[in-house]
Formats: C-alpha cells, sequence, structure tokens
C-alpha cells in the first residue's frame, strides 16, 4: 500500500478520512481519501483493478499537482506512472502505478478547505447502439436523470447524474466492435461505486425483479431479501442490461435483459451510517 500512499496522497493530494482510521497509512487494509464530496477507496488486493475510462477530477491547482507530481517521480520509477500537462488547455492527463488514467482539469473555485477538488465522475466507453439503452436502464432502475447527445464525429453519448455534480459518461466506441455479453463481462476488472439512492426500497425491489441482485460477492452485505437490505442499508448489482428489446429498425440489436454493461453498483440508503449530512439536509 506505500506504492498507493505516495500516488494518491503525496501526488494527487488527496486527503484522509480523519473518521476512519483502521488500516489507514499502515499498509493494510482499505485507505479512505476524500476528494470533495466523496471517496476514493484503495484497496490492497492481489489483482489491478482499474475502470476502462479515465476517472475525471477538478482540482484546484495544476501548478501545485505538477510540482507534486515531480516530487513522486522518482518514487514511482518502475511502475505505469505517468504525468502530462497541458496549461493552455487547464488540463492533466495522469497513469497511476498500476494504469489507472486520471483525466484532470483545472477549477480555482475548488480550493477551499483542506479537502480541495472533486470528483467530476466516469468516462466509459460503450458498444456502438448501446448507450441510448444504457440510459433508459438508469432512468427506470435508478430514476437517474440520463440525458443523451451525439459529438461532432456523430458518436453518441449520455450523461447519467449520480449527485453532487458527479456524472457517469456513457461514450459509444466503434473500437469495441460489436456488442457481445463476454466482452462486457471480460471489459470489467472489479471496481465499483457507491451510490445514495432517495427511493432506496423501491430501486432494491426493481433490481430483484430485473434478476440482477448480487449476492455472489465477497462482502457481508448479502442483502438476499428486502429485510436484509434494511439491515445492511446497502445492497449490490453489477449488470446493466436492457429493459427494452431494441426497435426492429436499430443499428443493433437486443433482447430484453441482455447485459449491455457491468461494473459493480454499491446502492446505499439515505439511513447508512456514512451518509453525507448534505444528503440527509437535502432529504
Amino acid at each position: 500500500m506505500n506504492t498507493a500512499h505516495i500516488f494518491y496522497e503525496e501526488g494527487l493530494g488527496l486527503v484522509y478520512d480523519p473518521s476512519v482510521r483502521s488500516g489507514q497509512k499502515k499498509g493494510v487494509g482499505v485507505s479512505w481519501l476524500n476528494i470533495g464530496d466523496q471517496q476514493v477507496h484503495i484497496d490492497q488486493e492481489e489483482s489491478i483493478s482499474r475502470t476502462p475510462g479515465p476517472v475525471r477530477l477538478l482540482l484546484p491547482d495544476l501548478n501545485d499537482l505538477q510540482n507534486q507530481m515531480q516530487q513522486v517521480e522518482t518514487k514511482l520509477k518502475g511502475t505505469q506512472f505517468k504525468a502530462e500537462f497541458d496549461f493552455q488547455s487547464h488540463h492533466a492527463d495522469i497513469t497511476d502505478p498500476w494504469g489507472q488514467h486520471f483525466s484532470i482539469a483545472e477549477n480555482p473555485s475548488n480550493s477551499t478547505g483542506n479537502n480541495k477538488g472533486s470528483f467530476e465522475g466516469l468516462l466509459l466507453p460503450c458498444h456502438v447502439g448501446t448507450a441510448k439503452a444504457i440510459a433508459q436502464f438508469y432512468r427506470q432502475m435508478l430514476e437517474a436523470e440520463a440525458t443523451e447527445h451525439t459529438d461532432a464525429d456523430g458518436q453518441v453519448y449520455v450523461h447519467v447524474d449520480i449527485g453532487s455534480g458527479t456524472r457517469f459518461t456513457f461514450q459509444e466506441d466503434a473500437g469495441l466492435g460489436p456488442l457481445h455479453m463476454q466482452k462486457a463481462i471480460e471489459a470489467y476488472e472489479g471496481w465499483h461505486c457507491a451510490l445514495y439512492i432517495f427511493d432506496y426500497e423501491g430501486t432494491y425491489n426493481r433490481i430483484v425483479q430485473a434478476g440482477i441482485n448480487q449476492v455472489d460477492h465477497p462482502y457481508k452485505d448479502k442483502a438476499d431479501t428486502l429485510e436484509h437490505a434494511r439491515q445492511w442499508n446497502q445492497f449490490r448489482f453489477s449488470d446493466i442490461v436492457a429493459v427494452n428489446e431494441a426497435p426492429t429498425d436499430a443499428e443493433v440489436q437486443f433482447k430484453k435483459d441482455q447485459l449491455l454493461y457491468r461494473f459493480g453498483h454499491e446502492i446505499r440508503s439515505l439511513k447508512h451510517r456514512r451518509c453525507p449530512k448534505i444528503l440527509l439536509a437535502s432529504h
């Protein structure tokens, strides 16, 4: 874990959560690192877990970030660490020691307090013809706001808002080839995101009815019933599936319930002990 501490704390400048002490800075367990209202959890595992697209961060000062990266460069020699800065566009591309890519934009307004910066979201490449169906999944299952767009090259992408100015962006990528369930499975390396949901029990019931509630995971919170979901105040799923069959005239055909994408979702209620106070206040 020492290498992770060097990159994430000394390099990126993330701040350890003062309310969590177990395993922090001791080379074991999980490190809980704050960035704005969100957290990044770094776990010690045998296998590497990376997102298929970059993690997008907003940090207040790229000059400070460059200085920090220069200070850790020697310590991270021999790893996949890389840092490239474009000060004209106020942007940096950084790769952590294990190949996780970060896309960082400069935002001076995120400079108050000790816990500077914010988590803007994830860019997730998806198969052509699936972005709108993925957006529909989030609208129907999680009641999330999802908007559809087309870029200058004609590629479709969708923004799924998950709170606090944070979003998943699913960008169709022709380079992924035709939609195939095995490709979606193989692209997932085991990472997950935790989301807080207002309609927690309704969301649980919809996920169960879709047949994608997940209990075959290594964590304690195996919510195989609504009662257990209430007990844990969280449950999990990984499969993003088609909630409807593709229209007959669609470029890409898929059946209802067909797997479109996969990554871990840890769904939490507002009663969860780690729920941010800002969410409780807004609710």
